[in-house]
C-alpha cells in the first residue's frame, strides 16, 4: 500500500513527525487523473499541479534554474517539483516548506514519495513557522538559495509563504552585498591587516568588561539628521549615560565638546578613515576590526581594541593568541555597536541620529564629515543640494513612516539595515532598545521615547570610569613572540604555494601551446592535477580562496566551454593565484620587520 510505504520512509527519517500523522486523518486534496496518466491535484478547487502533465510542467520549471546551493520549495503537493529538482540538481540541498501539517499528511495517500522522504538532501519543514527556514541559511556554505513556490498552493495560503520569500530575499541580498564587498575591498582589507599586525599583540581584550554594565544605559549617537536637534540635550545626558558613536559621527561630536567613552570603526576604506584622523582625544577607546585603515589607529594608541575578524587573514593570526570577541553585524557599523552594547549588559540603549532614512531630504548631521565635504566640493554647478539629491536618487528612492508619523524619504541601502534591525529586535530575549529621534524611521520593536524624559536621571558618571579603568595595563606585547612565528610561518608556507602555482601557470601555458599544435597533452595534465591537489590541500587555500574566490565562481558559473577556453580560464586563476600570493608575501614581510623592532 503507498501510504504505508510512505509512513516507513517517515518512520525511519521523522520518527516524531510520524508520532503526529498517525494521529490525524484529513482529505484535503482533490486527487484526479491528468491526460498524461499522472495524478494531479487541486485544492480549494484550484490545481496545484497541472491537469494536461505535471511531470512536464515541473521538469519545464526546472530547465529554467540555474544551479543553487539550497532550493527551497513553496508547497510539496504530489512531489513534482521536488522530484524534478532531484533529478536535474541532484547535489543540491532542497528544503520543502508547507505551513499546513495537513496537507502533507494528505499527499501520503496517493503518491509514493518514499524516495523523496528518504533523500539525504531533501528536507521538509512541514506545519512550522517560515523562520525555521534560517537554520538552513548558513553564510560561506549557503551562497545561493532558490525559491521556487507551488503558485496556486500558495495563493491559497499568502502569508507564511510571503514571509518565507521574504527571508530568502533578504538573505541572497546580503550574500550579494558580501560577495561585491569582498570584490571591492579584498586586497585592502590584506594590506590594512598586515600593517596592522603589530598592533594585535595586547593580552587584555575588551570581553574584560562585557556584562559589567549592569545599572547604567547607554546612549549609540550616529550621524543621521535628526543628530542636530538632540545634540543639546547630549551635552547634559553625558553624566548620566555611557556614550557610544559610529565613527561617522565621532567628530562632530568632538567639535561639540562631548568625547564618546566608546567609538566604533569597521569600514577599511580610505574615506573612512578621515572621520578619525586628526582628531584629538584623551579617552574615547577605539573598538574597531583588524582591516580598518593604519591611520585612523593612531590618535587613539593604546586605547584600540580589536573584534573577531570575519577576513581569512585576520582569522589565520587570530590563532596565535586568544580569540577577540566575535560582534555581529548587519553591513553597517551601526549595527555592530549595538551588538557591542549589548554584550556590555547596558540596563537600556538609546538610539540618536540613528534614521535609517533622510528626514527633511538631508542625509547627514550638518557637521559631520560627510556634510562638509559635500559642501568643500560644491560649486555653481554642482550646489550642496544636488549633491545631496544625487546620494539619494542613486540609491534607489522609497518612502517610509517616520517616528512622528511623517513619511520621509529612504532607499534600498538602508532598507537592508531595516530589515537587520527588525529581525533581530524580533528575537531580542531582553528587549531594551530604543530610538530617541522622532525623524528616525520607525522599525518594530524600536520604540521611541521624547529625550526630555532621560534629562532628570542621577548621574552614573564615576561608576562608568570605574569599569572603564580595568581596561588599562593590558600588557601591549604579550602575544608578539606568538604573532611573529606565526607571521614567519605564513611566510614560508606562502613561498611554497607560490612556487606550486608558477609551475602550475608554466604548465598550464605548456598544455595551450601543445593541444594548439595537436601534440599529446596527458602527461602535462597528470602533473597539473597533482598540482591543483597539493594547493586545495595546503594551509593557506582559505586565506588566499577570499580574493581569489570570484574568480574560480566566474569559472564555475560560465557556460559550457571548449577546452581551450577552459584552459585560458585556468591560466588567468593561477596567474591571479601567484599575484595575490605574492600582494600577501610583500605586507607581511614588513609585518615581520615591525613585530621584530617591538620585541
Amino acid at each position: 500500500m503507498i501510504q504505508d510505504k510512505n509512513l516507513n520512509a517517515l518512520k525511519e527519517k521523522y520518527p516524531k513527525l510520524l508520532e503526529i500523522i498517525n494521529r490525524t486523518n484529513i482529505d484535503i486534496m482533490l486527487v484526479s487523473t491528468a491526460k498524461s496518466g499522472e495524478l494531479t491535484a487541486q485544492i480549494n478547487n484550484n490545481y496545484i499541479h497541472s491537469k494536461y502533465d505535471p511531470v512536464k510542467e515541473a521538469d519545464k520549471v526546472s530547465e529554467n534554474l540555474k544551479k543553487s546551493d539550497l532550493f527551497v520549495l513553496g508547497g510539496f503537493g504530489l512531489g513534482y517539483q521536488c522530484q524534478s529538482i532531484i533529478k536535474h540538481f541532484p547535489n543540491s540541498l532542497i528544503v520543502v516548506y508547507d505551513p499546513s501539517l495537513e496537507i502533507f499528511i494528505d499527499s501520503l495517500k496517493y503518491k509514493d514519495i518514499s524516495n523523496i522522504i528518504l533523500n539525504k538532501n531533501v528536507i521538509f519543514l512541514t506545519g512550522l513557522s517560515p523562520d525555521y527556514i534560517k537554520d538552513f541559511l548558513i553564510p560561506n556554505k549557503i551562497e545561493k538559495v532558490t525559491y521556487i513556490p507551488l503558485i496556486n498552493r500558495v495563493k491559497d495560503d499568502p502569508e507564511p509563504f510571503q514571509k518565507l520569500e521574504e527571508i530568502i530575499r533578504l538573505y541572497n541580498t546580503r550574500i550579494e552585498i558580501n560577495k561585491n564587498t569582498l570584490k571591492k575591498f579584498g586586497k585592502l582589507w590584506v594590506k590594512n591587516q598586515s600593517k596592522n599586525l603589530p598592533l594585535l599583540g595586547y593580552k587584555k581584550d575588551i570581553s574584560v568588561i562585557f556584562g559589567k554594565f549592569k545599572g547604567i544605559s547607554g546612549i549609540i549617537v550616529s550621524a543621521g539628521p535628526s543628530m542636530e536637534i538632540l545634540i543639546p540635550y547630549l551635552k547634559k545626558l553625558q553624566k548620566n549615560f555611557l556614550i557610544l558613536a559610529v565613527d561617522t559621527a565621532f567628530k562632530s561630536l568632538l567639535e561639540e565638546g562631548i568625547e564618546p567613552d566608546f567609538v566604533m570603526s569597521i569600514d577599511s576604506q580610505y574615506w573612512n578613515a578621515r572621520h578619525l584622523e586628526g582628531i584629538k582625544c584623551e579617552k574615547s577607546i577605539l573598538i574597531a576590526d583588524s582591516s580598518i585603515q593604519p591611520a585612523a589607529l593612531r590618535e587613539f594608541k593604546n586605547r584600540v581594541f580589536f573584534v573577531h575578524s570575519s577576513y581569512p587573514l585576520g582569522k589565520y593570526f587570530e590563532k596565535s593568541r586568544v580569540n577577540f570577541p566575535v560582534i555581529s553585524s548587519g553591513g553597517s557599523v551601526s549595527t555592530n555597536i549595538w551588538d557591542f552594547s549589548k554584550k556590555l549588559g547596558l540596563d537600556k540603549i538609546y538610539f540618536i541620529g540613528q534614521d535609517l532614512g533622510f528626514p527633511g531630504n538631508i542625509t547627514h548631521y550638518k557637521n559631520s564629515y560627510f556634510e562638509k565635504n559635500m559642501l568643500r566640493t560644491s560649486n555653481r554647478l554642482n550646489t550642496l543640494e544636488t549633491q545631496s539629491f544625487s546620494y539619494i536618487f542613486n540609491g534607489y528612492p522609497t518612502f517610509v513612516t517616520s517616528n512622528n508619523g511623517d513619511k520621509i524619504l529612504s532607499d534600498k541601502r538602508m532598507s537592508v539595515y531595516i530589515d537587520w534591525f527588525k529581525e533581530k529586535l524580533s528575537l531580542d530575549s531582553n528587549p531594551n532598545t530604543y530610538t530617541l529621534s522622532p525623524k528616525a524611521c520607525a522599525i518594530e520593536g524600536l520604540e521611541y521615547v521624547e529625550i526630555e524624559t532621560l534629562t532628570n536621571l542621577p548621574s552614573q558618571r564615576s561608576k562608568i570610569e570605574e569599569i572603564l579603568r580595568t581596561l588599562k595595563n593590558r600588557e601591549e606585547n604579550y602575544y608578539l613572540p606568538n604573532l611573529l612565528e606565526s607571521a614567519k610561518n605564513f611566510s614560508n608556507e606562502l613561498n611554497n604555494l607560490l612556487q606550486i602555482a608558477e609551475n602550475s601557470y608554466k604548465l598550464a601555458l605548456a598544455i595551450m601551446e601543445n593541444y594548439k599544435s595537436n601534440k599529446n597533452v596527458d602527461l602535462l595534465l597528470k602533473k597539473l592535477t597533482i598540482n591543483d591537489q597539493k594547493m586545495i590541500q595546503d594551509n593557506l587555500k582559505d586565506t588566499l580562496s577570499f580574493i581569489i574566490q570570484p574568480y574560480i565562481k566566474e569559472i564555475a558559473e560560465s557556460d559550457e566551454k571548449t577546452p581551450l577556453e577552459a584552459l585560458e580560464q585556468s591560466i588567468q586563476l593561477y596567474k591571479n593565484i601567484v599575484r595575490t600570493g605574492i600582494l600577501h608575501q610583500k605586507y607581511i614581510e614588513h609585518s615581520i620587520y615591525k613585530i621584530a623592532t617591538l620585541m
